[in-house]
């Protein structure tokens, strides 16, 4: 375009060239359709809304058009449901990740948030995972094990993309809630139990398994949590590459230690020579002592995805899946003693202990106090083979939990404790004040 001012060809007579044509004054002048400035994640999200809403109505073909207007008005929640109804997982897992924010609480009648997630009633992502599971299942009961096994392909793949730490493990814990409620008297896929990773493959008996560990990042000096990552990921992926035989993958969300994980998964098929190859490079992964000052910016361990949310479930079955459930908690136990300075492997809590032997109880028609591995479970062959090992795994875990107890309270000399260390200490306000000074100051 010619300088403003100018005339076109350079003479006087010429009509002026410079400033917008006329037709972009006129859409300048037309006000904006936006009741307001929106943000660019606002517009992502309501074109994945559009999007779905499309694949709702292409879903129902003839009947289309008695439904557009309720489709082009129902809130996200209501979309969310009726893409699922209709067997459209794929954009109402785009639909749930567009709005994870948003659909973590389930919608209360006046159109507030209301009651959050949970895996008895999961909202968002957790909901797509928990349709899936029921949907396998369904398809399993009508004899179509092909179309079964498709779905829960689909929710396996669903879990390594979205399930982890952030979400604490939500998606895995409503798709087995929901499998369990559509199919009470029916194993878990194995898959399924051993993605929870109570125990790792070769103390679990399925040498086949995939090795999952995750990666954390430790010290972080400089104080940058991004570098930390950073510094974390590099040092994983250096491993890596030492071993390019190896067929093994870095898995990164986020940043770690801001709500981001990473795990490494190894591959290996159970041939014994990949197997062989995978043990070096996770002794290579894993090489730190947790008593020395650590060296290296990451530290990996076995990848566990809250093992307890599974015993919960199965304990919420009892009648049925009381052998997987005394297996899981066995597994976990075992694990935690042969690993004692891995701390993460310590996920039996009493009261999951205490809850386990209870429903043993109920099965016995004793009180917990009495329950006995010689007794059995009636009506339940491989509970019964299971209770004895369980038991004794129990003992073994217990009694290490004792002996660190133990251990850690006569670490500090007598000399060094006050006459009554046991007794809680009241201090004024001015003690307080300076334990708060205190604690402020400190490094």
């Amino acid at each position: 375009w010619p300088l403003a001012g100018g005339t076109e060809g350079g003479g006087r007579g010429g009509a002026p060239r410079g400033g917008p044509p006329a037709g972009s004054r006129a859409a300048a002048a037309r006000p904006c359709p936006l009741e307001r400035p929106v943000q660019l994640s606002e517009l992502r999200q309501r074109r994945q809304a559009s999007l779905g809403r499309a694949a709702l109505l292409r879903s129902l073909g003839g009947e289309a058009a008695a439904h557009a207007g309720a489709i082009a008005q129902a809130p996200v929640p209501l979309l969310l449901d009726g893409l699922l109804r209709q067997g459209l997982f794929d954009d109402a897992t785009a639909l749930a990740v567009a709005y994870a924010t948003r659909l973590r609480r389930h919608p209360a009648l006046d159109g507030s948030l209301g009651e959050p997630s949970s895996a008895a009633r999961p909202s968002g992502l957790p909901y797509v995972g928990a349709e899936l599971a029921r949907r396998a299942c369904a398809l399993a009961s009508e004899g179509r094990p092909d179309a079964a096994a498709v779905a829960w392909r689909k929710l396996h793949e669903l879990l390594l993309a979205h399930d982890g730490a952030a979400n604490n493990f939500s998606l895995s814990a409503a798709a087995v809630h929901a499998a369990l409620a559509a199919a009470p008297a029916e194993a878990l896929p194995s898959w399924l139990v051993a993605y929870f990773g109570a125990a790792p493959p070769h103390l679990a008996g399925d040498p086949a398994a995939p090795i999952e560990l995750e990666v954390s990042e430790v010290g972080g000096a400089s104080g940058d949590p991004r570098q930390a990552h950073r510094d974390a990921v590099s040092e994983v992926e250096k491993v890596l590459a030492d071993f390019p035989a190896t067929n093994a993958a870095l898995h990164v969300r986020g940043v770690l230690g801001c709500g981001g994980d990473a795990h490494v998964r190894i591959v290996h098929g159970g041939e014994p020579a990949a197997l062989e190859r995978a043990h070096v490079l996770q002794a290579a992964l894993c090489d730190t002592d947790p008593d020395l000052e650590p060296t290296r910016p990451c530290a990996c361990t076995p990848l566990r995805r809250n093992p307890a949310a599974l015993c919960r479930a199965l304990l919420r079955h009892e009648r049925t899946q009381l052998a997987a459930l005394l297996r899981q908690l066995r597994l976990g136990c075992e694990a935690a003693v042969r690993t004692p300075a891995d701390r993460a492997a310590r996920w039996p809590t009493p009261g999951l202990i205490d809850d386990v032997f209870a429903a043993v109880a109920a099965r016995q028609g004793v009180v917990p106090a009495e329950v006995s591995a010689e007794r059995g479970v009636p009506g339940d062959a491989a509970a019964t083979a299971e209770l004895p090992r369980c038991v004794e795994a129990v003992d073994q875990y217990l009694d290490m939990d004792a002996a660190m107890a133990v251990a850690a309270e006569v670490s500090t000399p007598q000399y060094a404790r006050e006459a009554d260390w046991k007794r809680p200490r009241v201090v004024g306000s001015d003690g307080v004040f300076l334990q708060l000074l205190e604690a402020a100051t400190r490094g």
